[in-house]
């Protein structure tokens, strides 16, 4: 009978623990949707953004006017894999996303300033070259719907190394 009583409190716990989780996906979800059109912010990408087949990082943000910041991160391999990582995260806290870009140019690579529509243009380089994405790629991909892709192309694959390979391409 005890067995019974602690097998149905269980249950319901579960029950519960199972309703709670779903309304914080639908909550996530709607924050997400509203995240999606606050106003572009500043952008940042990988002081190798320029370079051929580079490996780069690079995050754009959307601020709203209460002081909330949202940013969707992009880690982009364009030698060969496309998008290795990416991800999104709201309500960031005063200096803590500072201090995470910070900590990405002291620690992986100097990021710069940039427009959102090189963001966007990276993402949109490295997609067709993406296997397997990352388990945050739509909510990240959500912060660029308004987005139109925009600055240099960039320039995907390896260095050319013999000199054949070189005189074809035009060095």
């Amino acid at each position: 009978k005890k067995a019974n009583k602690k097998k149905a409190k269980d249950m319901v716990r579960k029950d519960k623990a199972a309703v709670v989780r779903g309304r914080q996906k639908r909550v996530a979800s709607a924050d997400l949707d509203a995240m999606s059109r606050w106003p572009l912010s500043t952008c940042y990408i990988g002081a190798s953004w320029h370079e051929r087949g580079c490996h780069v990082r690079a995050v754009l943000t959307r601020y709203h006017e209460q002081g909330r910041l949202a940013a969707a991160y992009f880690e982009v391999d364009l030698e060969e894999h496309g998008v290795l990582d990416a991800w999104q995260r709201a309500d960031w806290k005063s200096g803590e996303f500072e201090d995470f870009i910070g900590s990405l140019g002291e620690h992986v690579e100097p990021m710069e300033m940039c427009e959102p529509g090189l963001v966007k243009k990276l993402i949109d380089t490295a997609e067709p070259m993406t296997q397997d994405f990352p388990e945050g790629w739509p909510q990240a991909m959500a912060m660029l719907w308004d987005v139109a892709p925009e600055g240099p192309a960039f320039v995907t694959g390896q260095e050319p190394t013999g000199e054949a390979e070189k005189a074809s391409v035009g060095f």
